[in-house]
This record gives C-alpha cells, sequence and structure tokens, in this order.
C-alpha cells in the first residue's frame, strides 16, 4: 500500500493549518498583552501554540519524506503525529502540576482536543494500515482541522467574557 498524498489538498490543509498557528498566537498575545487570563489558560495556550509550530515545521518535512519513501512515511506519520499529541497532553498536567496550578477550563479542553488528536491519529492508522479498509478518510481530514478551529474557540474564551462584561467592554477599549 502506498502513502499518497494530493499536493493540492495537503498544500489547502497545510495553509489552514498555518492561519490557525497564526490565530493562536495573536489570541495568546492579546490575552496576556490584556491580561485576560490565568497561569492555567497561559501553560495550556503556551503549550498548544509550541505544538503546532512543530507540526507547521515538521509537516512539510513528513510529506517530502513520504515522495521519497512512501512504504515507510504511512507508519511514521500517524505515530508522529499521535505521539507529539500524547507529549502535549503530559505537558499539559506536568506544567500544572508543577506549578501546583488548578486546571481550568481552557488547560481541560485543550488537553482533551489533543487527546481526540492523538485517538485519531491511532484510529487512522488503524484503518488505513492495519485493517486497510480507509473507512474514516474523511472523517481524519475533516476531523483533524474541526479540532484545530475548535481549539481556536476554547483559548477565545478569556476575550469572549471580557467582552461580553459591559463594564469592561470600555476599559478593554481604551
Amino acid at each position: 500500500m502506498l502513502f499518497i498524498l494530493d499536493q493540492s489538498y495537503t498544500s489547502f490543509l497545510y495553509q489552514i493549518g498555518n492561519v490557525t498557528w497564526i490565530a493562536y498566537v495573536l489570541v495568546l498575545l492579546v490575552v496576556f498583552w490584556r491580561g485576560f487570563g490565568d497561569s492555567s489558560y497561559y501553560f495550556g495556550t503556551t503549550v498548544l501554540v509550541l505544538c503546532n509550530l512543530l507540526m507547521q515545521i515538521v509537516e512539510p518535512a513528513l510529506v517530502s519524506f513520504g515522495k521519497t519513501y512512501p512504504t515507510i512515511i504511512v507508519h511514521l506519520w500517524y505515530t508522529f503525529w499521535a505521539a507529539l499529541d500524547a507529549f502535549a497532553v503530559y505537558s499539559i498536567f506536568v506544567l500544572h502540576r508543577r506549578a501546583n496550578v488548578r486546571l481550568g477550563f481552557v488547560a481541560k479542553s485543550l488537553a482533551l482536543s489533543f487527546s481526540a488528536l492523538c485517538v485519531a491519529q491511532a484510529l487512522r492508522y488503524f484503518d488505513r494500515v492495519i485493517f486497510q479498509t480507509d473507512l474514516l478518510g474523511s472523517f481524519y481530514s475533516i476531523g483533524i482541522n474541526a479540532i484545530n478551529l475548535s481549539c481556536l474557540a476554547v483559548i477565545l474564551v478569556p476575550v469572549y467574557k471580557v467582552i461580553s462584561s459591559k463594564k469592561v467592554f470600555a476599559k478593554w477599549l481604551s
């Protein structure tokens, strides 16, 4: 079985990842600049930003590697992403534990999202490589991006709380 990537679709997904990552960074900077977040928020969101930066750096290399070694990349692709997602969950919990900070809504949601991404990678690996059914192709392509976009919505929660508060809204604009 060969690992075949449609170049235009892969490029499209990569661009969505770029835009989403830039939005993650901008939201983190705004929340930090305006002081809307707490330690838990910053731990979770920083892990999200750093892991997604790593993904943006590694993905083109993996795609290039896949063109040269199509039978190997199919194993490496899903394993790498699942391991990175698991590491992100671990990092969020370790940061909270070492700082003795309670896990907040955003950090919990991001840890859950990374867990879902890890499970999606594992399911897709079994679907595509082990069982060779390719039943989860659309779910995988759409699901990964949907989870990443939902992370963006989650990290916007502190901004929403401030904007929805009428008293703080005027102060925020000043």
